[in-house]
């Protein structure tokens, strides 16, 4: 339900989302799939589910290229393109995790939450950089393990934001907030995401965008 509370906001101030989609989501929820896509989202791939047996944690290199494998594959077949990115589901990925990405094609991967900036994997095969992403701003962990209030995350993302940008006057600076619409997007929630995300938009030389277009971005500005 949180979902459409969200998508109405980031309509609003010209923001798109990068969806980490889990290919269940496709059958069980197209209409997600059809109002993003009209809006030109991102989608990156995160596993079948998040349920602890779909994790990619301690399995073979050979169930772990079938998991990915099924995944872009049912991504391509719902959203018409190819998947550029990859996060693994609660970010369980295994040492062969990004020469498996690198070899089906994929372009970037999120689990490697160690810079505000891209940076290049050594893979065997094919070309793979990390994109920024967080567990910091991030309402799963702030709310349910850390246990900040709803102002005091609006406060978090303000924060970052006003640290980043001043930052990236000179070097520019990425600045990913994962959100759960089952999280934030409830109402006493979502009123200091309202809060925040007016923030960020009130300030000029800010690029709204997706992982998708920073993968791009940094691949020809390398």
């Amino acid at each position: 339900v949180g979902l459409w509370r969200m998508i109405e906001l980031m309509d609003q101030i010209g923001m798109r989302g990068t969806v980490c989609l889990n290919s269940e989501i496709i059958r069980e929820y197209p209409r997600i799939i059809d109002e993003t896509n009209k809006r030109k989202w991102a989608y990156i791939g995160h596993g079948i589910n998040n349920a602890p047996a779909n994790f990619l944690s301690n399995i073979d290199e050979k169930k772990e290229r079938e998991i990915i494998g099924s995944v872009l594959k049912s991504m391509e077949k719902a959203i018409g393109r190819k998947t550029k990115g990859w996060l693994s589901p609660f970010l369980t990925h295994t040492n062969n995790t990004p020469n498996i990405l690198a070899d089906m094609g994929v372009e970037y991967l999120c689990d490697y939450t160690a810079d505000d900036h891209p940076f290049p994997f050594n893979v065997k095969k094919g070309s793979l950089i990390s994109v920024p992403y967080t567990v910091e701003l991030n309402d799963i962990p702030a709310f349910a393990n850390v246990g900040v209030s709803s102002e005091a995350f609006g406060d978090m993302i303000v924060d970052q934001f006003d640290v980043l940008y001043d930052e990236g006057a000179d070097n520019a600076r990425c600045m990913p907030i994962c959100l759960h619409t089952f999280w934030v997007g409830q109402p006493n929630k979502f009123k200091h995401l309202k809060r925040a995300f007016a923030h960020i938009a009130s300030h000029k030389d800010v690029w709204l965008t997706t992982g998708d277009e920073v993968n791009d971005w940094y691949r020809k500005s390398r």
